[in-house]
């Protein structure tokens, strides 16, 4: 029998014992044939690669099954069976990269027609697309959004304190009347310091006067945590924002607005964490400690919409405009819902 011919029934044995479940077995058989194989005779050897690839893929030994199909793929560039067992050992092997490469060639070998593996494709393409958008949103320098997106997220609240403009007592202390003390008082507030940044637009200075007044515990402690973890948020730093946010709803002291104003913006944060239980359980609080407070029905009725429960989020858009008949932003919503 020539060498080939004992390769082949090497590889035949090999055969019989893979169907069997006797993957070990299976291997020695195969790595004989590839030890008989003419070396000339590329197809037959990357046929014998193969083969013992797919048995060690029944053993879960990934390595191996990536070294064998690249064997098999130097021997025969287009094999597509040995490029998609290699794809897939690469997927488990958590080399998202080298998977992507492997299961684009094959899906252009196969002519977009196999649903397999355009489906592992359309896989390892999202997963990429996740780790290489965390990994460039870690690395970014924060940055302030245009004064134009500022105005128009603050317009989204009706019942935002810190978005008010400054009353004439927040410029002196409650009893003092004199120019000058007043004056004083709110030199070295730092809360009231970044509301006057915020009336001139001068929002880079914000998150600095708030934590001036943060670390001075001052009388503003309060709206000042809320006010910087707001700033945190428009820049994109959720993670700095939580403590602050967190702190605030847990003053059972603190005004009921600025509390509930806190779980929204949580709220909807962990909405855009894809948290959407948290985000319901902030929103249903706020409701329940400020009923009264039509900006909690409004964001509400954003997540309702995103969860697809088309006729909560009516129902909350409705409760928000009776609360505030005129707010457009609210009518504008309930008829995209519908």
């Amino acid at each position: 029998q020539s060498p080939l011919g004992r390769a082949q029934a090497a590889k035949n044995k090999g055969n019989k014992y893979f169907k069997a479940g006797k993957y070990e077995l299976a291997i020695q058989c195969y790595t004989e044939a590839i030890s008989l194989c003419p070396p000339e005779k590329n197809l037959d050897l990357s046929t014998f690669y193969q083969n013992r690839a797919a048995a060690y893929e029944q053993l879960q030994k990934w390595t191996e099954v990536a070294q064998d199909c690249t064997k098999a793929v130097e021997l025969n560039p287009k094999y597509v069976k040995a490029l998609f067992r290699r794809a897939k050992a690469h997927e488990k092997l958590d080399n998202k990269k080298e998977c992507l490469e492997d299961v684009t060639a094959v899906c252009i070998l196969e002519a977009f027609q196999n649903q397999q593996s355009m489906l592992l494709a359309d896989k390892v393409l999202k997963l990429l697309g996740k780790e290489k958008a965390k990994e460039k949103y870690k690395n970014r320098e924060p940055l302030m959004p245009s004064p134009q997106f500022i105005k128009s997220y603050f317009s989204s609240f009706t019942d935002d304190i810190i978005s008010q403009p400054l009353l004439k007592g927040e410029k002196s202390d409650e009893d003092k009347d004199k120019e000058g003390e007043a004056s004083e008082v709110k030199e070295n507030s730092g809360y009231l310091r970044a509301k006057q940044y915020m009336e001139e637009e001068n929002y880079d200075k914000i998150i600095s006067e708030s934590t001036k007044e943060i670390e001075a515990k001052g009388k503003y402690m309060a709206e000042a945590l809320l006010l910087r973890a707001t700033f945190y948020l428009l820049i994109g730093n959720a993670s700095a924002a939580k403590p602050d946010l967190d702190q605030v709803i847990s003053m059972e002291d603190a005004n009921v607005k600025l509390r509930a104003n806190a779980l929204i913006k949580r709220g909807s944060m962990y909405m855009q964490q894809q948290q959407p239980v948290l985000s319901t359980q902030d929103f249903n609080m706020a409701a329940d400690i400020d009923p009264q407070n039509a900006d909690v029905y409004h964001h509400r009725g954003q997540l309702k919409i995103l969860l697809d429960q088309i006729e909560e989020a009516v129902e909350d858009f409705d409760e928000c405009i009776r609360l505030r008949p005129n707010s457009a932003l609210a009518q504008a919503q309930k008829c995209f819902a519908l």
